[in-house]
């Protein structure tokens, strides 16, 4: 199972496991989508690599828009030539 987030995505950190308790957990293992249209598709992000390499940490909710997860995702998927 995956759960795919797009760089600095703000509702992806929702619901929180503080916020309840300990009760919600998230499922999947992350893949992260580099903002910008790169291509950058990072798998199981480390720490180091969700909180510092990014220049947005999950602030915006505009990167939540299924348009930019399209963007994101098509620039990750497409051969260069």
């Amino acid at each position: 199972t995956f759960r795919v987030v797009n760089e600095g995505d703000a509702l992806t950190t929702l619901p929180n496991t503080v916020m309840l308790g300990g009760q919600y957990k998230q499922a999947g293992l992350e893949v992260m989508l580099d903002e910008g249209c790169t291509g950058n598709i990072i798998v199981g992000p480390t720490v180091v690599e969700t909180m510092f390499r990014f220049s947005k940490v999950r602030t915006s909710v505009a990167a939540h828009a299924m348009g930019r997860y399209r963007q994101n995702l098509q620039s990750g998927l497409t051969e260069d030539e």
